[in-house]
């Protein structure tokens, strides 16, 4: 749920330069009153001293906005440089929204300042979409950052494989359905054994890649976890009473369990997306000999049918003539048949919602924010700046480079009416438009409970630690529960060494609480 009012898009339920001109005149007086004409007036430069250096961990991210910084710059008369990532004196730093916890610890980020917020400031802070202002880009109650990019992966599939007669004839015949795009996690694994079974792989590998199986395994049991609630929906629930009984702290809970601090990786949601990796682990294709795994190569020129690929992945597809290939199709990521949060952790079926799949957005493991640090001397430049990428004319410019894959974090950026920014990925018409669609489904801004990526100083830690067990998983080579389970005894392990109550405090504001 991500809007605070109509104007702002669907409802929530859980909350959504002209600079002046300085006339430099004088009057000079002389024999006849003749006067010399004053100079020509120069627009003020308010950061005229300012020296600013902005890092992020990807090179590519990071020097493509310190080069749109230039007019800024120039406008301001700041300069900003790329600073290579952990340079000690860089003022700004470009962070993936699951560090920003990391550095509140450190106690080295700037609270944005209150104007930024202002209903009248350029920036137009309740133009953001809520999940990003008062989930990812702040922490305990308080912005610390500014969003740059959002997040948005898709399914790509070769449109041509799954319009084939005979596959549609046989799969029909098999499942009592069309072959087409899958609409949940389970028809994505009947789809990827059905083309396996005709003698061929039909996904491209994981490669072992951490990324790529914390990435799939987070997609699905975020449906697994939890039913969509609407945002009008759960706002009605909250005024007649009906979800005293499932208290924010509950309906926010994924890694861990809020009100204990304790890990929830033995819940039904995750073991049930744990059985699922070992079952396309068999539809997946070898590694490539350096041992890694693209995707779109496996599309365009292997026998993949589908694959989960983020923005940046599409905007590498290959291009004739500034046109991508007609074999390749996107669709919306896909939901599940059930989610585990009935009484018990017993399974609830997706219908139960008026839908044939529930879809859970998960935030946070991707997408962008800028963090002023504390020892950054000129704080003023520094924001303003950021506000500068962040503003729609320059956001949207961003979000329309297929190489940078930015997702959507504004409002203004799911309208029909900036369908535009998609264009550029190569697609027809009616392929940018699906591309738009998949993109707004993504996000679902009308979710009062989309899931939100582990955010806490020892989130890098706790990662490493479940890709280093589900890896074996979804290579087939692992039983599921024992992957689970030295997971979660290694996070208990390590929580353990932890004061109880600072380790609670520290699992509500990860997922966005105070």
């Amino acid at each position: 749920m991500q809007r605070k009012s109509a104007a702002r898009g669907k409802l929530s339920g859980w909350r959504n330069f002209v600079l002046p001109f300085v006339l430099v005149s004088g009057l000079g007086y002389g024999c006849g009153g003749d006067s010399t004409p004053s100079p020509e007036a120069k627009p003020r430069q308010p950061f005229a001293e300012a020296r600013l250096h902005l890092s992020c961990a990807d090179a590519t991210v990071g020097q493509e906005l310190t080069r749109r910084a230039g007019a800024w710059a120039k406008k301001t008369g700041a300069t900003v440089s790329f600073a290579p990532p952990g340079t000690p004196n860089a003022d700004i730093v470009v962070i993936r929204p699951t560090e920003l916890g990391a550095w509140v610890a450190k106690n080295d980020t700037r609270k944005l300042p209150d104007e930024l917020r202002d209903a009248n400031n350029p920036l137009q802070w309740s133009r953001y979409l809520i999940v990003e202002t008062e989930r990812l880009a702040s922490w305990a109650g308080e912005a610390q950052s500014i969003p740059l990019a959002g997040e948005a992966y898709l399914i790509a599939y070769r449109a041509d494989r799954l319009a084939d007669p005979k596959a549609g004839q046989d799969y029909s015949a098999k499942f009592g359905r069309p072959l087409a795009p899958p609409a949940t996690w389970e028809e994505f694994a009947d789809i990827a054994e059905f083309f396996a079974d005709r003698g061929q792989p039909s996904l491209p590998s994981l490669a072992e890649d951490p990324e790529r199986v914390l990435r799939e395994f987070h997609f699905v049991a975020a449906c697994y976890d939890r039913q969509a609630i609407a945002g009008t929906t759960f706002t009605a629930q909250m005024k007649d009473g009906a979800s005293r009984d499932t208290p924010i702290s509950k309906m926010l809970a994924f890694h861990h369990d809020i009100e204990t601090g304790q890990s929830r990786l033995l819940k039904p949601a995750f073991v049930e997306t744990a059985k699922w990796l070992p079952r396309v682990a068999r539809c997946r294709m070898k590694a490539d000999g350096a041992g890694k795994a693209d995707p779109i190569a496996a599309l365009v020129s292997g026998p993949a049918v589908m694959a989960v690929v983020s923005l940046r992945e599409l905007g590498r597809l290959p291009k004739d003539g500034g046109a991508a290939p007609p074999t390749i199709g996107v669709a919306a990521l896909p939901g599940t048949k059930v989610s585990f949060d009935g009484k018990d952790g017993q399974p609830r079926s997706a219908g139960d919602n008026g839908k044939g799949a529930n879809f859970i957005p998960y935030f946070g493991a991707e997408g962008w924010l800028g963090i002023v640090r504390n020892s950054c001397p000129d704080p003023a430049a520094a924001f303003d700046l950021l506000s500068e990428l962040s503003r729609l004319e320059r956001s949207a410019e961003l979000l329309s480079d297929p190489t940078l894959g930015f997702g959507p974090f504004r409002a203004e950026h799911l309208d029909q009416a900036h369908e535009s920014i998609w264009q550029r990925y190569g697609f027809d018409e009616k392929r940018s438009r699906q591309l738009a669609d998949a993109v707004r489904r993504s996000v679902d801004v009308g979710l009062a409970n989309p899931v939100i990526a582990a955010r806490g100083p020892d989130q890098a830690d706790q990662m490493a630690i479940l890709a280093r067990e589900l890896a074996p998983v979804a290579a087939g080579t692992r039983s599921p529960e024992e992957a689970l389970a030295a997971a979660d005894a290694a996070w208990r392990k390590a929580d353990s060494t932890r004061p109880p109550e600072a380790l609670k405090a520290e699992r509500r504001q990860s997922a966005g609480l105070r």
